[in-house]
């Protein structure tokens, strides 16, 4: 009996346990990378030399496979393709246009206005002298519309270096568009889901911490469950369900970033697609296997779960001498919580964004343990 395709756009580490479980369940995994040393061209049956985001190759391939499904995982570009690819296959995918409603920020900003979902107040300019009508009062978030990862975002604190910063998410902009939104203070989440047919799932509230003493809103280090009451959850879910049905989610996972302020929940973004180190971290925490229900709902099955509440997980990112040392410090003392590392020889260099980072390492605590001796340890900042 032949197998069935089943398409994976990206090959990176991030795809690779989702593209490992799509061979568990049987399929000829097809993998699309420009990189042809990509980690999962190992375990791939057909491997495609196609950037991610050459959606017309990619969709021309597709007819000739006829894939039984087509996603990605952690990758902007990546999920654009696959739902253009799949939209017209008739798969199960979220339409062309979710994916760049929930990938250019200038129209999720207007999806989130349109449908009352609280979010920062914002401005969206074209060019540098767009800056001299800007009466929006400092300290301002500068990021390009199309970029994913913390790519050319930063926190602008006065005029001194607003035109600078401005440039510079100019030209990180694929399409030329920045937003200057107002500064919202709180603690940081995501939100993690899963969607077949329409019905919406949450998989895991995260915690999400940033780097100290950066403007640039580098991530260090994530971590599930999130410490929220009930009714913090509940109100946080509301806010999630309205959200997913305003932007048409029908199938697949969602990262969805928010901020918890004095007044409530309020949205940062959308993605239509899974966050990067999740599906380790809900395993790790909850022994839910996140990349299965994926699987699943692009098959159109009804997802079936339950949260298994007893440790923490923490994914742990490196920047500084700081998080190296706590990382070989915990490698020593407790290599037992080490569930899993790639991490480089530590260089000092300056962060720019996520993918700046040294290499990462995931962690599994019991919650009968001193959590925030493991979150400060390495340097993490607030959750903010």
């Amino acid at each position: 009996m032949n197998k069935q395709h089943f398409f994976i756009i990206g090959g990176g580490n991030l795809q690779y346990n989702f593209a490992q479980k799509a061979k568990d369940f049987g399929f000829s995994v097809h993998i699309f990378d420009y990189d042809d040393k990509c980690k999962c061209r190992t375990i791939a049956d057909y491997f495609h030399l196609v950037s991610i985001d050459d959606k017309d190759k990619i969709f021309t391939i597709a007819k000739e496979y006829k894939p039984v499904g087509i996603h990605t995982v952690a990758t902007e570009q990546g999920n654009i393709s696959a739902c253009f690819a799949g939209e017209k296959l008739g798969l199960n995918t979220n339409s062309y246009l979710t994916a760049l409603n929930t990938t250019d920020k200038s129209k999720m900003k207007k999806i989130f206005n349109a449908n009352n979902i609280p979010n920062a107040k914002y401005l969206e300019i074209n060019s540098v002298s767009d800056i001299n009508d800007i009466n929006i009062k400092f300290p301002l978030v500068v990021k390009p519309s199309d970029r994913s990862a913390g790519r050319g975002v930063s926190l602008a604190r006065s005029k001194k270096d607003f035109k600078a910063i401005v440039e510079f998410a100019l030209n990180e902009s694929f399409n030329k568009k920045v937003l200057i939104e107002q500064l919202i203070t709180g603690k940081q989440f995501s939100v993690e889901t899963i969607s077949c047919g329409g019905r919406h799932y949450v998989a895991a509230f995260t915690e999400e911490y940033l780097l100290d003493g950066s403007d640039d809103f580098i991530e260090t280090q994530q971590m599930i469950p999130a410490r929220l009451s009930n009714e913090q959850k509940s109100r946080l879910k509301d806010l999630i369900m309205k959200t997913l049905n305003a932007f048409d989610i029908k199938y697949g996972a969602c990262h969805i970033e928010v901020k918890l302020t004095q007044d409530g929940f309020k949205m940062i973004e959308i993605a239509s697609r899974m966050g990067g180190w999740r599906d380790v971290m809900i395993k790790s925490a909850y022994g839910i296997d996140y990349n299965e229900l994926l699987i699943n709902s692009l098959l159109d099955k009804q997802p079936n779960f339950n949260h298994l509440d007893k440790n923490y997980a923490l994914v742990k990112m490196i920047y500084t001498q700081q998080d190296y040392d706590f990382y070989l410090k915990i490698k020593k003392e407790k290599p037992q919580i080490i569930i899993q590392d790639e991490v480089k020889e530590y260089k000092n260099k300056t962060p720019k964004s996520l993918i700046d980072n040294q290499g990462f390492y995931y962690i599994q605590i019991s919650k009968s343990e001193d959590i925030d001796y493991f979150i400060v340890g390495g340097g993490g900042g607030g959750c903010s």
